[in-house]
């Protein structure tokens, strides 16, 4: 992900004490990453890392702010808030290492010295976003909404 707005965590200060990082997530941010889904925003992110057990490190997520996405129904920009917390574990591991423990088990190379957190952030975010993204009632682009809306 080439973005000024990496959020890269060093494990190895996360080892010798627990990492409290906070940023904000401006539209170079979801521009940068390989997605269309979020054509931007301001979403400032919370992140506490923490070493584990078994060479694992539990990270906590908390994102809050507004996104910019497509409208369901006229495909303008529509502003939607956000607000998530969401928490994972990496864990130092092989590939072929199978952890049934948990479903949010991110396995790292025992190479890695730092992890970035950009792409997990980003599909935290998006998980947060409603099913429907729709404008209220009268808010859409009435010169697209009159070819799919029977009066």
């Amino acid at each position: 992900m080439p973005s000024s707005e990496t959020i890269t965590i060093d494990l190895r200060k996360a080892t010798d004490a627990p990492l409290d990082l906070q940023q904000t997530l401006g539209n170079d941010f979801f521009a940068a990453l390989d997605q269309d889904e979020i054509l931007g925003g301001e979403v400032r992110v919370g992140i506490k890392v923490k070493a584990a057990a078994a060479d694992s490190f539990a990270v906590r997520i908390a994102a809050e702010g507004q996104v910019i996405v497509a409208c369901d129904r006229c495909l303008e920009e529509l502003t939607l808030p956000i607000h998530t917390e969401a928490q994972m574990t990496l864990r130092y591991g092989d590939d072929n290492e199978d952890f049934n423990d948990s479903a949010d088990v991110t396995v790292i190379p025992f190479t890695a010295t730092t992890y970035d957190l950009g792409w997990d952030i980003y599909e935290f975010i998006a998980l947060a976003l409603p099913l429907q993204r729709v404008h209220p009632d009268g808010e859409c682009n009435e010169e697209i909404t009159q070819y799919i809306i029977q009066q």
